[in-house]
């Protein structure tokens, strides 16, 4: 069965990939085309581009391997979030959010779950929709279940590509598009508003009301990478296997001929030669063998390739592969890049999620009566605690923080706290082992002067 093959709006063909998405008014295939923008954002990246963008990416986030380790890194690196008062340990609120967090979402799923999906979606898709229900959970939406209809004349004032704009320019509703026998369909909708609505995109571009996947800039280099792979396991099994033919020093002969042989087909047309097997060669015949060329260069090639992708989302090819033999350099350099990564991320998911459902959460438990009613500091009066995975090996890593800590780079609660740890309480805990371990080595000696 051959492939189907998707069409552009004119009813050509279109290669998959960024290529997919390329921008209506670009003229030419050339990449340096200098055509001028003057089409509006959701003009240059239109609704069916962003759809085969976005295809495109969840297939090799599916299928190929790299793309599955990138979005893989950033999903343990990203961590699990805790919420921290910063007022009385006993604070009601803390086991509220916290107990809150394991079961937010409304099929069930935690923080862990929720912040694994988010950071895949901002990869694959760009942005992320979390519908505020009024029972007090939230659910994720994915991408493509915002967007218009395909009769204008159905539009609200202001309305792009699934996103109403006020006369500011900010979103007043989000149009979440109906699943009909199990596909998105544009034609029916329900508009939401934005106050029940919460968009977690990747934006880099003023005005733009859209996010861009993490990966777009990196998806022709991942079908690069998924296109030299398999030629590059072919040529393997090719190499490795022994292709052998029977030739003759009487070409001519009729033997050879298959039209006078119709009854009984010729040696050639089925004869297998088997590992370890005798096969008796007639009068002016031989046996000659293929051996496949050099598969030397591809490794280099392939990492290359990786590189540029894993770049494109601002991590490294060792954070993909692991870098326990690297350099220290090596390795505080990649820990310094990475980090401010993960970093940017937290603050961008902390942002535009997790305070706001914090504090809507908060004004839900205030108005059941769960919780007392404060003031606007005292809502935001705690810390977001991150857990993450390490991302180089312990002794590198405490070596790294020792030599920050010397040079006044960073302070104890900073390093601590990306361990995920508070400082306050280890550095209380630390006198306290230290005053235990004085008591019995005191006991002790006293104890062996008795004896003696």
């Amino acid at each position: 069965m051959q492939p189907k093959t998707l069409l552009d709006g004119r009813g050509n063909p279109v290669r998959l990939g960024y290529a997919a998405a390329r921008p209506s008014w670009r003229k030419n295939e050339d990449a340096l085309d200098r055509t001028p923008i003057t089409s509006t954002e959701e003009k240059v990246l239109n609704h069916g581009s962003r759809i085969q963008l976005l295809s495109t990416l969840r297939d090799l986030e599916r299928n190929n391997p790299v793309a599955k380790s990138i979005c893989q890194v950033f999903v343990s690196n990203l961590g699990h979030c805790r919420y921290r008062s910063k007022g009385t340990n006993n604070d009601p609120k803390d086991q509220l959010i916290n107990n809150y967090f394991r079961k937010a979402e409304i099929s069930g799923h935690g923080m862990r779950k929720i912040l694994s999906a988010i950071i895949t979606d901002l990869l694959l898709a760009g942005e992320v929709f979390v519908l505020l229900t009024k029972g007090g959970s939230i659910q994720l939406l994915p991408s493509e279940r915002i967007g218009s209809s395909y009769d204008t004349t159905t539009h609200r004032e202001g309305e792009s590509d699934g996103i109403v704009l006020n006369r500011y320019g900010q979103p007043s509703s989000y149009r979440v598009a109906q699943i009909t026998a199990g596909a998105v369909d544009y034609t029916k909708g329900s508009y939401i508003p934005a106050k029940d609505m919460i968009h977690i995109a990747n934006t880099s571009r003023i005005g733009q009301i859209r996010g861009t996947p993490m990966l777009a800039a990196a998806t022709q280099t991942l079908e690069d990478i998924q296109s030299v792979q398999a030629a590059y396991t072919a040529k393997v099994k090719t190499s490795s296997a022994l292709t052998g033919f029977i030739t003759s020093n009487q070409p001519y002969s009729a033997r050879w001929d298959g039209n006078e042989f119709d009854d009984e087909p010729m040696r050639s047309t089925y004869t297998k030669l088997y590992n370890g097997s005798i096969l008796l060669l007639e009068q002016g015949e031989s046996v000659e063998t293929i051996q496949g060329g050099s598969i030397d260069g591809v490794e280099k090639f392939l990492t290359q390739l990786i590189s540029f992708a894993c770049s494109s989302v601002g991590i490294t090819h060792e954070n993909l592969v692991g870098w326990s033999n690297a350099s220290f350099s090596s390795s505080t350099a990649t820990r310094a890049v990475t980090n401010h990564r993960f970093g940017q991320l937290r603050e961008l998911i902390e942002d535009t999620f997790i305070r706001r459902l914090v504090r809507w959460r908060q004004f839900k438990y205030e108005a059941n009566g769960e919780l007392p009613e404060t003031d606007e500091l005292d809502r935001e009066n705690y810390d977001l605690q991150w857990t993450t995975s390490p991302t180089l090996d312990r002794r590198k890593d405490a070596q790294t923080d020792a030599i920050q800590l010397d040079n006044n780079l960073a302070s104890h609660t900073r390093i601590f706290a990306e361990n995920g740890l508070d400082f306050s309480a280890e550095a209380a805990q630390m006198i306290k082992d230290k005053k235990l371990i004085a008591d019995l080595t005191n006991a002790a000696g006293i104890a062996e002067i008795s004896t003696d």
